[in-house]
Formats: C-alpha cells, structure tokens, sequence
C-alpha cells in the first residue's frame, strides 16, 4: 500500500514534546494524525477479513469479529460492530478500501459508504458501486455527515423502489394503523 504521508517523519513529529508549538507544527499534527488513523483502520479491515478464513478457536471467548475487537482493543460493543461491518463491507468497496488506506478518506466517510451499501437495494448497490470513484472524489471534500447525506440522497434516487426501505415501509404501516 502506498501511504499519503511520511511514517518516520509523523512518528518524529507526534514524539516531539509539544513545548511552545507554531501554528505550522500544529496544523501538521492534525493533518498528519488523521492520515495515520485512516491508514491504521484500513489496514485493520484487511486483516479482519483475512481473519475470517482462520478456524474459529473454541477457547475463545469472543463470539464474533466485533466481539473480539471489543474485548482486544477494550472498546464497546457498538464501536467494535461499526468497524467489523466497515471492515467486512469494504472488502466490496475496493476503491473506498483503497481511498481510506491512502488517506484521501477518512473512517467516518468508510463507515458512511458502508452503511450506505448495506441499506441499499440490488440496484441502488450496483448504482454505488458504478460510481464509487465519484462519490469518493466529492466525499473527500465533505465532511463525512455531508457525504453520508449525499449517499442517503444517492440511495435514494437510484432505488427500485424510491428509496424507501422495508424499516421506513413498516413504519408508515405502523403510523396508519395507530390512527
């Protein structure tokens, strides 16, 4: 994988104590650390999908991926099944996969595309994955609430069925019949 920025020099820079630091030391930080956190979440989706091939192991108390990562990295459960459903969903976004892992992306835009795939019809998924190089560019300039609002829009207008979902469907069921 190619990586956006300079391992050794970020490394160099986050040890530094942070002593009377310039605006210029603090921007690099920020940029610097968000490029590392992409790339270490990336590559963590790689090994948890290779992972899935290795034999379940009956000592382990973990009971799947998500469990595992919330008792190892001692996060919650809600935490841990975002990136372990982010991870496995980026095995079918190769270019979100590849985008996050350069840094162009951040996890949040990942977790958005992700989401967005998993809620998506047949054909809303196939129109994601025909434009995903697109939707990355725009979402590379956008916050990742904004590019989740864009692929809900995106979802939306390329479903079969006017975007609505089965929960939405049962929910306006539900509303008509209370009345």
């Amino acid at each position: 994988s190619v990586l956006m920025f300079d391992a050794r020099g970020a490394v160099d820079l986050l040890a530094r104590d942070p002593d009377q630091p310039t605006r210029a030391d603090l921007d690099a930080v920020i940029e610097i650390t968000e490029a590392m956190r992409s790339w270490i979440t990336a590559r963590e989706a790689r090994w948890l999908r290779a992972g899935a091939d290795i034999p379940a192991d009956p000592a382990d108390p973990a009971k799947d991926d998500a469990d595992r990562l919330a008792r190892k990295q001692k996060t919650s459960r809600a935490k841990a099944k975002t990136r372990s459903d982010t991870a496995k969903a980026l095995g079918d976004l190769p270019e979100t996969q590849d985008a996050l892992e350069n840094g162009t992306i951040t996890d949040g835009h990942a977790d958005a595309m992700a989401h967005a795939r998993a809620g998506a019809d047949t054909q809303a998924r196939a129109a994601l994955d025909d434009h995903e190089a697109d939707l990355l560019a725009l979402g590379a300039q956008e916050s990742p609430w904004d590019f989740k609002q864009r692929l809900a829009r995106f979802v939306k207008t390329h479903s079969a069925d006017d975007g609505r979902s089965e929960w939405d469907r049962k929910q306006a069921q539900a509303s008509l019949r209370m009345w």
